[in-house]
């Protein structure tokens, strides 16, 4: 038996389980073929009892090996935790990393006592040559893109090469609990996360991915992707697809042949990744046409300077003609990624960036227009910009919990002019901008409506100038939106009303306008729960 575990990190809430663990699908479905049995454990890193269960269900059960999935943040923190409570049930357990952190934090991760092997790279054939050299004895060398220590020192194998033939790797849906994925959303469509197409090749500074692939971009075939969606729906009643995609529209005929061909097939796209320079009157018309009925557009930032200093290849001016032309296309739901406190960002820049996001909520009003602290990510450019300017780097793989701005460790100490005012300030920010209280509302009483988009726009002045204080309106929001969910209730029935899982944050219990109706989870803000913002 092969174990292979995704610990999401919770700091969301039980939304964070709602994105399938695709990578360990990948992987899982690659070793059964090679004739090894698998499981897949996905668990909630904040709940002790489900983490217990895991570890003791594990050990109990002997593995040739445990693969745990890893991603920076507070995921590092929660795999490890995962890690070293399995190690002290049984020392002897075989555990492997992998994933984005591993991959570019290998030296350190195999320092760990609790870490015996990383995977760098893709894992699908990794695993797969790792446990038949476990299971056989041999030389362990033999296997490519592995690290481990010997005698006190790291080994690295040679490099594991990209996989070219992304349809090669077959996909056992029966691995994975399909039924604790499904998103229900109010228009009657079930949605469920799927990757097309594997890198990204832009090269922005603040992204992991360039370091962990390069600039490649490696896709599946409309065939293959259309098949896969079609007996997901027929086995599954999956209706929606969101795309967890680096950027979906790398090659837009190709993206148009599987909305096309989806659609045909009565699946929509729920969601799905694209750059603001990249989007034409005719895409949208086509997304349109074609059931698309979100996209998440990473705009970053206000500033020319910061875009060009992260190689984002995008200019402000750019996302505003972009925001200009998707207000023509009401039905597409928005997602607006932006940052701040990025390296080097002064004060001005910041406000610009602020003042910014919010000129683009006066464009597109209900649309979710985030403003997310920036999160240091190992190797990257914007990483080591914010280590020469005073960030410490975490010395130990726990300590990686730190870099997530998610959670209360998390200090911006690369901004000499940054103080703890300015901290709390952004920290708010970011919760409100991610939240329905900014957007536009819709209700068929029309008064409701009325005092919720006042309170909304005082908001967006809030944020404008950064002021927090007696702020009385966001009560009144808080409760406003309590009977939104109520009425939503009385009109559509509780099961339409609760169809997505409840988050809690600072900003309490919220909701969500999607295609100016009323579902749940206002903190994500998207019609989609997944993206890591």
């Amino acid at each position: 038996m092969i174990d292979l575990v995704m610990v999401t990190a919770g700091t969301q809430g039980d939304i964070d389980k709602k994105h399938p663990p695709m990578g360990l699908l990948y992987i899982g479905s690659n070793l059964k073929k090679a004739g090894f049995d698998v499981r897949i454990h996905h668990v909630l890193g904040t709940n002790e009892q489900e983490l217990e269960e895991t570890c003791q269900t594990i050990a109990r059960g002997k593995p040739l090996f445990v693969g745990v999935s890893v991603l920076s943040g507070m995921t590092t923190y929660c795999a490890a935790q995962f890690s070293k409570r399995l190690k002290e049930l049984d020392p002897t357990i075989v555990i492997l990393w992998g994933g984005h952190h591993p991959t570019l934090m290998a030296e350190q991760c195999v320092s760990e006592k609790y870490i015996d092997f990383v995977g760098t790279g893709e894992g699908e054939y990794t695993c797969v040559e790792l446990a038949r050299a476990l299971e056989s004895g041999s030389d362990l060398s033999a296997v490519k893109g592995l690290v481990y220590q010997q005698e006190g020192k790291p080994i690295r194998t040679a490099p594991r090469p990209l996989i070219d033939d992304l349809d090669a790797l077959p996909l056992e849906w029966s691995l994975l609990h399909l039924e604790d994925y499904k998103i229900h959303q109010r228009n009657g469509d079930v949605v469920l996360s799927f990757f097309s197409s594997r890198g990204c090749p832009f090269v922005c500074g603040f992204c992991s991915t360039f370091e962990y692939s390069g600039r490649s971009w490696r896709a599946h075939s409309p065939d293959y992707v259309v098949n896969h969606l079609t007996h997901l729906k027929d086995t599954y009643g999956i209706s929606s697809v969101y795309f967890s995609d680096d950027l979906f529209m790398v090659q837009k005929q190709r993206a148009y042949t599987i909305l096309e061909r989806l659609a045909l097939k009565g699946i929509t796209c729920s969601t799905l990744d694209v750059r603001a320079e990249m989007i034409t009157d005719e895409m949208l018309q086509r997304f349109t046409d074609y059931g698309t009925n979100g996209i998440f557009i990473g705009w970053e930032s206000g500033s020319d300077r910061l875009l060009k200093f992260m190689h984002k290849d995008l200019t402000f001016a750019q996302t505003t003609a972009c925001a200009k032309r998707l207000a023509k296309y009401p039905k597409i739901s928005v997602w607006l990624s932006g940052m701040v406190a990025i390296p080097t960002e002064t004060r001005e820049e910041q406000h610009q960036t602020i003042n910014a996001g919010m000129d683009i909520h006066t464009i597109l009003p209900n649309a979710t227009v985030s403003l997310w602290r920036y999160m240091p990510l190992p190797g990257t450019q914007l990483f080591k910009q914010a280590v020469a300017d005073g960030f410490e780097a975490p010395k130990t793989t726990e300590e990686w919990r730190r870099v997530d701005p998610q959670v209360d460790e998390y200090r911006i100490t690369w901004l000499k002019w940054f103080t703890e005012e300015d901290d709390k300030n952004i920290e708010m920010t970011q919760q409100l901008s991610r939240s329905i209280y900014m957007r536009k509302a819709y209700h068929p009483i029309k008064p409701l409506a009325w005092i919720k988009n006042g309170l909304a726009a005082l908001l967006r002045y809030r944020v404008r100038h950064q002021y927090y204080r007696f702020m009385l309106d966001l009560a009144l929001q808080r409760l406003l939106c309590n009977v939104y969910l109520w009425l939503s209730r009385q009109t559509y029935g509780r099961g339409n009303a609760e169809m997505r899982g409840q988050t809690s944050v600072s900003l309490g219990k919220t909701r969500e306008v999607y295609h100016n109706e009323l579902i749940l989870d206002g903190t994500e803000g998207t019609a989609n729960p997944y993206h890591r913002g």
